[in-house]
């Protein structure tokens, strides 16, 4: 049970790259705003606040920007008011009606700089408040062009602060790389959009010197993680240390080196079930290495803005 458990665990990793690098991830250079939702507004219920979510999402997506929840710079954002309530007589029942305001704000989260404000006022009506607010929610038209000059205003200033700010913004991937933050420099290079085309062209650039840095210090660490393993004679578990390191790439010698001492450890039968899985791991992450390269460098990007605290003071900021 645990040599077919151990061996599943090693084919999954053997198959990483070429698995996990080959699927169609998020694309994330392109303009991409994160929806932020508060965590409760007055009067909405938790299906209230999805249901503003969806139709956000929707009006985003609709205008060609990508709605991924992942870029923390850009968000946008609802301030949704109940300004008035009242009872009037619908035929044998009474309505709740409503007085409602729904605020929509794009804005860089790092200047505090509101990029794009949208506003509708509206009336709704159900036989309790929280059929009326579903009345209100419903009006909302992802398809309003209101609401979609107000996102094309925000694209458009969006692009143009990559543009003009182009400089600043690599050299701040830059100062997170030398501090050995890679996933931190990959994330600001890889969120630049395509549309600020020569600004993307520089980020790309730089993208590749800060993921071979980072493939070093991958290796160096699962390399130090295996020796130690190996010493402790945890042999299996250097093994799986080892099937995460590109046995072609920057700490190769070190590795094989570690992998030749292992193998005078172990009996003839693991050696040959080792040599196969590991011959395996080379064999696909040699295979089309710069297709690998550069999505594996967009699945750091988007691990780590996913793992990124999500939370935004929006109220502080309405005006």
């Amino acid at each position: 049970m645990k040599t077919k458990k151990l061996l599943l665990t090693i084919l999954l990793v053997s198959f990483f790259c070429s698995y996990t690098f080959g699927q169609d991830d998020q694309k994330i250079s392109t303009v991409c705003l994160s929806v932020i939702l508060p965590t409760n507004i007055d009067g909405l219920s938790e299906s209230h606040l999805s249901k503003l979510e969806s139709k956000i999402i929707e009006a985003v997506t609709n205008n060609g920007i990508s709605a991924t929840g992942l870029t923390q710079n850009f968000v946008i954002y609802p301030k949704f008011e109940i300004y008035n309530t009242r009872q009037t007589q619908g035929g044998m029942m009474s309505l709740t009606v409503l007085n409602c305001n729904l605020s929509l704000i794009i804005k860089q989260v790092n200047s505090n700089i509101i990029f794009s404000a949208y506003s509708k006022s509206m009336e709704s009506s159900g036989y309790s408040k929280d059929e009326a607010l579903n009345d209100a929610i419903n009006k909302i038209d992802p398809s309003d062009p209101k609401i979609e000059a107000f996102i094309k205003k925000a694209k458009d200033k969006i692009v143009d602060y990559y543009k003009a700010n182009c400089d600043l913004v690599i050299k701040k991937a830059e100062t997170e790389r030398i501090e050995k933050r890679y996933e931190s420099s990959l994330s600001i290079l890889l969120t630049i959009p395509e549309e600020a085309t020569a600004c993307y062209d520089k980020a790309q650039a730089v993208s590749k010197v800060v993921f071979k840095e980072y493939m070093i210090a991958f290796c160096n660490q699962h390399l130090l993680n295996a020796r130690a393993l190996a010493a402790a004679k945890e042999f299996d578990s250097a093994l799986e240390e080892l099937c995460l390191i590109d046995m072609n790439g920057t700490c190769a010698v070190g590795a094989n080196k570690l992998l030749n001492s292992i193998a005078k450890e172990i009996d003839d039968d693991k050696k040959k079930y080792w040599k196969f899985l590991l011959q395996v791991h080379a064999d696909e992450v040699s295979l089309e290495r710069e297709r690998i390269r550069a999505r594996a460098m967009r699945s750091i990007a988007i691990a780590y803005l996913k793992s990124r605290p999500r939370n935004v003071n929006y109220i502080t900021i309405i005006k």
